[in-house]
């Protein structure tokens, strides 16, 4: 394998224990996994709806009712996951880019967490 940089995702022992996972329901809960493959530091990722319907082998339709429904989960007074689809305006039509998504401090800071590996391991 060759030397690359190497990111991981964490699910944090205590936000099970907790019971955030009941709270979001399985279909949030795997999304935001799949989710914070992408995610920066302030939680703000913009995967292509093709890529998590891949990684989640569900349609594009089915992953836009899981994010309808993720908008709408409130953990800690906080919706779990904000999404902003920008747009622009080409040759006079407005066109949408990918959806912006960021997820919650709340679950970062109590269920799931990224870093970088240093090193070998």
């Amino acid at each position: 394998m060759e030397n690359q940089t190497r990111f991981f995702s964490q699910i944090l022992h205590q936000g099970i224990k907790d019971g955030i996972i009941g709270k979001l329901g399985l279909d949030v809960f795997v999304l935001l996994i799949v989710l914070s493959m992408y995610m920066d530091k302030d939680g703000i990722c913009n995967p292509p709806k093709t890529a998590l319907s891949r990684y989640l082998k569900r349609t594009q339709r089915t992953i836009g009712t899981v994010v309808s429904k993720a908008k709408k989960v409130v953990y800690e007074n906080e919706p779990v996951l904000k999404v902003y689809q920008p747009k622009r305006k080409v040759d006079g039509q407005w066109v949408f880019d990918n959806n912006i998504y960021t997820i919650s401090k709340p679950i970062r800071d109590n269920l799931i967490a990224k870093y970088l590996s240093v090193g070998k391991f």
